[in-house]
């Protein structure tokens, strides 16, 4: 119950940020990262390439720097290897 309280609460948050976005399930909605781009774009106005899927979040761990502007990002697999 609580999990299904923390999903509505974190949905109504990015669709206040980006209206309509998340509509049923916000795993399913955010899972292929199109959705993550629209929301990162909303909260930073940096445009991301859109063809940015969980591919590359799978693999490399983007850091927005807010005060420099900047996406710093490096591979994740090399810090657990």
């Amino acid at each position: 119950e609580k999990t299904e309280v923390q999903k509505k609460v974190f949905a109504n948050w990015i669709n206040s940020h980006v209206p309509n976005c998340i509509k049923n399930d916000i795993i399913e909605e955010l899972r292929d990262g199109t959705k993550l781009i629209a929301l990162i774009y909303a909260l930073s106005g940096v445009k991301l390439v859109s063809s940015i899927k969980i591919f590359f979040t799978m693999y490399f761990n983007p850091i927005f720097d807010k005060n420099n502007n900047t996406l710093e990002i490096f591979n994740v697999a090399t810090y657990y290897s």
